[in-house]
């Protein structure tokens, strides 16, 4: 029998609408509610939530995982011409001998299929790294500040616990009340209208009991994570040089604000850094002290911070 893409389509996506992988059942026709089941489930509650909206948004190319290791700076480094992410991809000679390359795939720039070689970009990023990195003098205030940070975030979980505990009982009582209603009333279409919204509200109860659940999991020591943050921020070059593909990510994600631009005449461009990595940062060679922040307020004027890349 012959492979109907609609049907297809259709069965992977009713597959995926099923809340039986997230921990959950129900079943309309026979009135079962959105009920939490005995089994392991395969997915988090979130996770599914976020399959529903994809499945009603357009569909995007996937991530190339099979070259994205060989190429870390893909997707980052940006054409300075178009501003447009630089690709990737290997190239073979007839001496069946393979050569890595970037380059910009958008039509209409300058650089458009004007291939730059893996080694020459990587290095000018290298070297652009190590200039950023800010001096190992100011890892106690980076500890203050970072301790300040992490104290900050506890408290706001656990005003998020309180925040959850109110909204649970909140939707018990709702739900409880519509199914009050269902005993009550005779009229089908009403009926079915409270069933509904109670299977809403059971759908948003299961989100809220399991974010509570992760909430109350044994949060990580200051230290253990101060240990590997600190490390990042104060020697990303070191990092990018030694760390495999996962640190590398890192790195791009603690000290760039942005993507980094590329030309092919003038090599890299100044991107911004991020707030703790600009917090950081005090340009070699200069003998100015970074005052360290006083819980998480704006800078008065009187604090001098400087930047290598502003």
């Amino acid at each position: 029998m012959p492979w109907n893409t609609q049907v297809g389509n259709n069965f992977v996506k009713a597959l995926l609408s099923r809340s039986i992988y997230a921990g959950y059942y129900d079943y309309a026709p026979w009135g079962v509610p959105m009920t939490k089941g005995m089994h392991q489930p395969l997915i988090s509650m979130q996770t599914h939530k976020k399959i529903q909206n994809r499945l009603n948004q357009r569909v995007t190319a996937p991530f190339r995982k099979d070259i994205a290791k060989d190429f870390p700076l893909r997707g980052f480094i940006v054409c300075a011409d178009c501003g447009s992410p630089l690709t990737s991809y290997w190239a073979t000679n007839r001496k069946k001998v393979r050569y890595p390359y970037y380059e910009c795939h958008k039509k209409g720039c300058p650089s458009y299929r004007k291939a730059i070689p893996q080694e020459k970009l990587e290095l000018a990023f290298q070297e652009y790294l190590g200039r950023l990195e800010p001096s190992a003098d100011i890892v106690v205030a980076a500890g203050a500040m970072l301790k300040d940070m992490w104290d900050a975030r506890q408290a706001h979980l656990a005003e998020r616990r309180k925040t959850l505990k109110v909204d649970v009982r909140r939707i018990e009582a709702e739900i409880e009340g519509f199914l009050d209603r269902i005993v009550e009333t005779t009229n089908p279409s009403i009926m079915s209208a409270y069933e509904k919204r109670v299977t809403h509200l059971q759908y948003q109860l299961a989100i809220l009991e399991e974010e509570e659940a992760n909430l109350d999991q044994k949060q990580p020591a200051f230290e253990d994570l101060f240990e590997h943050t600190i490390e990042v921020l104060l020697t990303p070059c070191n990092i990018w040089r030694k760390g495999d593909f996962q640190w590398k990510r890192l790195v791009l994600k603690s000290v760039f604000a942005e993507r980094l631009p590329y030309c092919r005449s003038e090599g890299l461009r100044t991107a911004k850094t991020t707030f703790a990595f600009k917090a950081l940062s005090v340009p070699k060679g200069n003998d100015e002290i970074l005052v360290p922040l006083k819980g998480l307020e704006p800078p008065t004027p009187s604090l001098r911070m400087t930047c290598s890349t502003s």
